[in-house]
């Protein structure tokens, strides 16, 4: 099924977007101190978090999670292990095998192998005889979710797997299934690079927070998701420039740093967006949606009615603070955010310890930040002169 961005609803999704900006949007506070930095790589150690005690959105989407990349923390699950059929949403791994085997500025001739899905599925728009870099079918791939750009990486990395593949598609397939034993993806097969729907073909929710994470580990790749639009120059007898937007429209308004799209007749709609809300990094993903977007906005709108949205350091709200610091010729020289429960949020408190005497660099003592007797977080503070 061809993704396409419909211009006539973004008016929609701009009204909708005045909704999202009002939510503040958080995480649980205790994983600032205990929590490791991430967890998707280690598959003994899930995405965990407590139990619902809310009343939960409600989504069309028949799985769904909401993680917090920062913190590792769980924010919302609702059948996110189960296996699902990912329509394009894959597109991220077979970009990031790809990544492993080719380099960037690599040149790629398209074949007519390369095309033959044909205008049912989504599309870059290349032709046979067209020359364009590993890059470039990047952007392809992701932003266009085009089954060419992706077929012409999967070929040709096979290609260079073995040399000697009767069919070097299959062969990259099976690196991308390596790939998902490697980085923990327990609920996922892939049986080809593009996203039909197949036997044997599937993935959940949380397999695909953990492609999402790899992505936003390689400089490259980070760049290719948060692209909302762009225009790649394509050589060879056809030579031309080829223009692509997202399928995310939560990134070409900007209201997300990345994400992938994906439609097919088994896997109905689905989304992975990404969005930093503070010094944290949330992933949520819909699958088997009737609407998408309006999932999409519903788990983030639950995340700013369970959390708030507070700051640490330079700029804090916390009633007092200010002008304690300010009042002693001090000021701070980080800032942090931090996402919290309404009922931690409203029994923070600090104290300011002063140090007898100030080091050289200007330090004159620390902020302890605690909630009730635990001390969650302590940052400096520094002589104004």
């Amino acid at each position: 099924m061809v993704e396409v961005v419909c211009r006539s609803r973004l008016l929609g999704f701009r009204m909708r977007r005045i909704r999202l900006l009002s939510c503040v949007m958080v995480c649980i506070l205790l994983a600032l101190v205990y929590a490791p930095a991430s967890t998707v790589a280690n598959p003994s150690m899930p995405y965990a978090g407590p139990p619902a005690v809310h009343s939960a959105p409600e989504l069309t989407a028949s799985s769904a999670v909401s993680i917090d990349l920062t913190s590792g923390l769980q924010l919302y699950n609702r059948n996110g292990d189960t296996r699902v059929a990912p329509a394009s949403t894959m597109k991220m791994v077979t970009v990031l095998v790809a990544n492993r085997i080719l380099g960037p500025s690599e040149l790629i001739t398209i074949v007519e192998a390369d095309l033959y899905l044909g205008e049912d599925y989504s599309q870059m728009g290349l032709m046979i005889g067209d020359v364009a870099t590993v890059e470039s079918l990047f952007y392809g791939a992701m932003l266009s979710s085009g089954a060419d750009a992706a077929l012409a990486l999967a070929r040709v990395a096979g290609q260079r797997l073995d040399p000697g593949a009767s069919d070097p598609v299959a062969r990259f397939v099976e690196e991308m299934n390596a790939f998902a034993v490697e980085h923990g993806m327990l609920n996922t097969s892939f049986a080809n690079p593009v996203g039909v729907d197949e036997d044997g073909h599937f993935t959940s929710a949380r397999d695909l927070v953990r492609a999402a994470e790899q992505m936003l580990d390689d400089w490259l790749l980070a760049r290719v998701l948060s692209t909302p639009e762009i225009v790649v120059a394509v050589g060879g007898l056809n030579a031309r420039e080829i223009y692509m937007f997202s399928t995310n429209q939560y990134l070409l308004e900007g209201e997300a740093i990345g994400g992938k799209t994906g439609t097919t007749e088994a896997a109905g709609q689905c989304l992975v967006n990404i969005v930093r809300r503070g010094d944290h990094t949330i992933v949520t993903v819909v699958m088997g949606s009737d609407d998408r977007y309006l999932d999409t906005g519903s788990l983030l709108d639950d995340i700013g009615t369970r959390f708030r949205f507070v700051v640490l350091g330079a700029g804090s709200s916390l009633p007092g603070l200010a002008d304690d610091v300010t009042g002693s010729g001090l000021h701070f020289p980080v800032r942090r955010t931090v996402m919290m429960t309404t009922e931690q949020a409203e029994s923070l408190t600090y104290d300011l310890e002063l140090t007898a005497n100030r080091s050289l660099s200007g330090k004159a003592g620390t902020v302890a930040f605690k909630i009730g007797d635990h001390e969650l977080s302590r940052l400096p503070v520094y002589a104004l002169n």
